[in-house]
């Protein structure tokens, strides 16, 4: 994995794991511990770049449905300094993230 992509993934990870944290804040979601948070590829590449299950990870520990956790997130989501520019929700709580421009410019340069 290039530096850029973990670069781009911690950054990722920090930005949901700060969502979910707001949510808690906020109130939308009940206090717990974070579920851990695992970025994968998808298989479909219409699902984006980047997929995260954190919602139906979160479930059991939030007592909460995953679709209910992911539109959570999603509301607290701020994905400025990343190199995302969109999350969306597929299925049944799957949050799916595209790369911005700044990120295929970084990977021309490199």
């Amino acid at each position: 994995m290039s530096q850029l992509v973990a670069t781009a993934t911690q950054t990722l990870k920090e930005a949901i794991c700060a969502a979910l944290n707001t949510a808690m804040e906020q109130g939308s979601l009940p206090r717990a511990e974070l579920p851990p948070c695992m970025l994968e590829i998808p298989a479909d590449r219409s699902h984006g770049d980047w997929s995260c299950n954190i919602a139906m990870a979160g479930a059991r520990v939030f007592r909460t449905a995953p679709l209910k956790i992911a539109q959570a997130v999603k509301a607290a989501l701020d994905l400025s300094g990343t190199y995302f520019k969109t999350c969306e929700i597929a299925g049944p709580g799957f949050l799916n993230f595209t790369y911005d421009n700044r990120f295929y410019g970084e990977v021309l340069q490199e």
